[in-house]
């Protein structure tokens, strides 16, 4: 377990309305988006996996079949108000005896491992430096990207958070954010459209994922 106690927050519940379908189901080698996005969470000692879903929940969570892999899924009644509901609603499913959040989109499969683990190592150092909230987001050159880690997110005003905006209006709140820089395009990478899911299976055709 690491030093620093973090729940793993995915969020999974938009209605995918510029795929035209659950982009959460598509199929990669075998195995749809979602389960590949938990997979790569699942290696790391996060403290809990919770699965925010909304949209076609029910079909969404029968399809994922990982093994050995403890999910707390919550369900979003609200997705269609956007997601920041859905950052709230994983909030709401932490662990009393957590304080600190890393947030992942169900639509980002590739980051890689040493991304996460980059970021959980910064937080660990900046919670030996400040005891109030901060926040690490990665930054593909000049481009933000995910998963993004809260630090004493309990400590945040959570009505700030609103529409589609995602975790904007925590991020506000915070004096303390660390931008930092990671040699991992695949953070800013995410599958919205037909045309994006191509471009995936191309990549994975070309790589071992």
């Amino acid at each position: 377990m690491s030093s620093l106690p973090i729940s793993a927050i995915i969020l999974a519940a938009g209605r995918s309305s510029r795929m035209g379908s659950p982009k959460q189901l598509l199929q990669f080698n075998g195995k749809n988006m979602l389960e590949m996005v938990i997979e790569s969470v699942a290696v790391h000692a996060f403290a809990q996996v919770v699965v925010v879903v909304g949209h076609q929940h029910q079909q969404i969570m029968n399809s994922v079949k990982l093994q050995n892999v403890k999910i707390d899924w919550v369900l979003n009644e609200k997705y269609m108000e956007g997601q920041s509901t859905s950052f709230a609603k994983g909030i709401q499913q932490m662990k009393n005896t957590i304080s600190s959040a890393m947030f992942f989109l169900g639509d980002q499969p590739f980051i890689q491992k040493e991304t996460i683990d980059n970021i959980i190592m910064e937080g660990e150092e900046k919670q030996k430096q400040v005891s109030s909230p901060f926040v690490i987001r990665p930054f593909y050159i000049e481009e933000p990207g995910h998963p993004v880690l809260f630090h004493n997110i309990r400590n945040l005003d959570l009505t700030q958070l609103s529409g589609d905006e995602g975790g904007k209006g925590l991020m506000q709140q915070i004096k303390n954010k660390v931008k930092l820089q990671i040699d991992d395009p695949f953070t800013t990478m995410d599958i919205d459209t037909p045309k994006d899911y191509e471009k995936a299976l191309e990549l994975i055709n070309r790589a071992n994922f």
